[in-house]
């Protein structure tokens, strides 16, 4: 059985460069380039900023790099 991981990252459109980071470090273990996207988002409310989404899904290779990574963070 193959595991499918769906996730997402936001972050200020002022740190979107971070999100592109991620991406194309991810990109290099994903089997489907659109797998992995970065997508602007303009604010909804009042009070919100633009900001950028980063969306990883489907994608095992993704999951089993980027899990063991976070857990070795310190």
């Amino acid at each position: 059985m193959t595991l499918l991981y769906f996730f997402s990252l936001a972050q200020t459109e002022v740190n979107r460069h971070v999100l592109i980071a991620i991406r194309n470090y991810l990109l290099k273990f994903a089997s489907n380039e659109n797998a992995v996207t970065v997508v602007d988002k303009t604010p909804t409310k009042i009070n919100q900023k633009p900001h950028s989404v980063l969306y990883v899904s489907g994608n095992p290779n993704c999951g089993t790099v980027l899990i063991p990574l976070l857990l070795d963070l310190h």
